[in-house]
């Protein structure tokens, strides 16, 4: 029973992420580019609503430092979906990785470090501005992995714009997540599904 719940938790959250994922990938993003590939730099490869990272944060939030292992295998495939579409160096796919699965702990740790603990605690409620800030401090961290990667030739300008491409994404993607699981929790405490596991 003790083997079971690990692997269940980790089945939840590499679907829910390779769902968000699908979902930002092959759902929103091509309607992106339809509507403003001509005008926005980067439209075709940065979603200006990136689910995934709800999940990462939310994940962390829960779980910690296990939100690593935990958000892996989800990362490693996103990473490795955006490395064959786009033809990249495996070494991009390994920074991708990397990024996904450790930002939103590296952010939730420095806050913390500064006196600021926003990890999920059952004595207190959730501060959803606060995980959004700490959301936001995470994608700054991701766009540090990102801006290793050698995206237009290394131009400053290009590089400026695919990390102002990647803060918008991930702020507008946590900020969807979390009202859709506010809305969720609602739902579930209205109609007494709480009571079904007692």
């Amino acid at each position: 029973m003790r083997i079971q719940r690990p692997i269940l938790l980790l089945t939840a959250i590499t679907t829910g992420y390779l769902t968000m994922f699908a979902a930002t990938f092959w759902v929103l993003m091509p309607v992106q580019q339809n509507l403003s590939s001509n005008f926005l730099p980067f439209a075709q490869i940065t979603s200006l609503i990136a689910l995934t990272h709800g999940v990462r944060v939310v994940v962390t939030w829960l779980w910690r430092w296990q939100a690593m292992p935990l958000l892996l295998p989800g990362a490693a495939i996103e990473a490795l979906v955006l490395q064959l579409h786009f033809n990249l160096p495996p070494s991009d796919c390994l920074l991708m990785t990397a990024a996904f699965a450790t930002n939103s702990f590296i952010a939730f740790e420095l806050a913390r470090v500064l006196g600021w603990n926003e990890y999920a605690s059952p004595e207190k409620l959730a501060n959803w501005r606060s995980l959004v800030l700490i959301g936001i401090l995470a994608s700054l961290i991701n766009g540090v992995f990102l801006a290793q990667m050698q995206v237009g030739n290394g131009d400053p300008s290009l590089q400026f714009w695919l990390a102002a491409n990647v803060l918008i994404g991930d702020t507008f993607g946590l900020i969807l997540w979390l009202l859709m699981l506010r809305t969720l929790l609602r739902v579930v405490l209205r109609s007494g599904l709480l009571s079904l596991w007692n």
